[in-house]
This record gives structure tokens, C-alpha cells and sequence, in this order.
């Protein structure tokens, strides 16, 4: 099982060669499902200092925000994507973003 939308040939958009290798570490980690609590994502070990009970950082990065879901209205996280430097510095902000397109679309961002 690959990546989606990553082409993996060479022949795709021109991701680097480090980020390509990254990827598809990942993917291999994600797919060996070697580890504590394999049968779901507890062994992909995730700190938990990206645990935000107070909904400090999200109200910060502005994605805690009022949803409507067939005509009920609640507050929720809008679905978003923040590129962040080495520095700390958020590069690019995609809010509200699809799923099946979040990917293609960061990847196409950072090959600019």
C-alpha cells in the first residue's frame, strides 16, 4: 500500500529526494504495525505534549471555530493545514481542507 498520491517513480512533481525518503519511511512504519497496541495507532508512540485539553493552541492557530452539520450548530476543529519552518514560522495556511486532496496539495506547495 502506497502513499496517497506520492509517486513514488520519479516521474512525479518533483518532490526531493530527502522528503521522498521520509514519506515512504513513514508509510513503511505506518504499514509494519510493529509494537504496543498495533491493532490501532498506539504504536506509533505520538508525545503528548500535542494533547491541547485547554484549547489553547488550536483557538490560537484560529481553527476552533462555530460548524453547522444538518442544520445542528456546535463549535469543532475546521479541518487545516499550517506548513511550519525549521524557525518556527508558519509558511503557508490552507484552511479548510479536503482529505482526499490535503496531500496533492501540500506536496504540490512544496514544490514551488
Amino acid at each position: 500500500m502506497g502513499i496517497i498520491g506520492l509517486d513514488t517513480s520519479g516521474s512525479g512533481i518533483g518532490i526531493p529526494e530527502t522528503m521522498r525518503e521520509r514519506a515512504l519511511a513513514a508509510n513503511a512504519l505506518l504499514h509494519s504495525r510493529e509494537g504496543a497496541g498495533s491493532d490501532f495507532l498506539g504504536w506509533v508512540h505520538l508525545p503528548s505534549s500535542i494533547s491541547d485539553p485547554e484549547l489553547a493552541a488550536i483557538q490560537a492557530y484560529g481553527v476552533w471555530q462555530e460548524k453547522k452539520n444538518y442544520g445542528k450548530v456546535s463549535m469543532g476543529v475546521v479541518r487545516s493545514t499550517f506548513i511550519i519552518d525549521e524557525n518556527g514560522m508558519v509558511e503557508k495556511v490552507m484552511p479548510k481542507v479536503k482529505p482526499d486532496t490535503n496531500v496533492g496539495d501540500v506536496l504540490a506547495w512544496l514544490a514551488k
